[in-house]
Formats: structure tokens, C-alpha cells, sequence
């Protein structure tokens, strides 16, 4: 463990462990206050953009001006594909806050 401040754990399993979204487990909670979106791995963007139509209501207004605008992924600063962002960057489209129910459901 490393201690970050007087009352802050941080698991080295962050650094060592290879990420990967499971939106069974998290319902979408890690989408909160991140500096990138989701990493999508090959195809899973163009998933996304096939399920549009299914969660397009279930999406936040500013989410869908987004995806509108931007679409569904951009490449991050270390050039991987990631989920679009909203809110300023901290919570991804897929998101549905503050109802807490994760849009993507594929």
C-alpha cells in the first residue's frame, strides 16, 4: 500500500495490474473523475455507436450533445481509444449520473 496524505491508502494493484472496464461489477462508478474516458478496446466503440438508438434516452442531455458533436471515443494523450467525457471531463457518456444507471448495456 501507499499512503498518499494523513488518511489516503492507494493499493499498488493501480500500478501493477492491467485495467479493464466491467461494467457488471462497477455499474459505472468508475466513470467518475478520471483524466481520460473508458479504454475501449478494438470494436468496442463501434459497439457503442450500435446501441446508440437503444440507450440514446437513457444517455445525460450534455451526453449526447457529446457524442452529437464529437462522437463516442477520442484518442487520449497516450493515443488509446477511450469513452468521450462530459461534465468537464469527469464523467464518461455511458453514464447516466445522477440517476446512476449505466446507459451501456450491450
Amino acid at each position: 500500500m501507499l499512503e498518499i496524505g494523513d488518511n489516503t491508502l492507494v493499493s499498488f494493484d493501480l500500478a501493477e495490474r492491467y485495467f479493464c472496464c466491467d461494467l457488471e461489477s462497477c455499474k459505472g462508478q468508475c466513470c467518475l473523475e478520471g483524466d481520460a474516458g473508458a479504454p475501449l478496446e478494438a470494436g468496442e466503440a463501434d459497439k457503442i455507436r450500435e446501441i446508440l438508438p437503444e440507450i440514446w434516452d437513457d444517455l445525460l442531455p450534455a451526453a449526447r450533445r457529446e457524442v452529437e458533436a464529437n462522437g463516442v471515443s477520442y484518442i487520449d494523450e497516450e493515443g488509446d481509444e477511450v469513452t468521450a467525457l462530459v461534465e468537464g471531463g469527469a464523467v464518461c457518456i455511458c453514464d447516466s449520473w445522477p440517476r446512476r444507471v449505466v446507459a451501456l448495456r450491450y
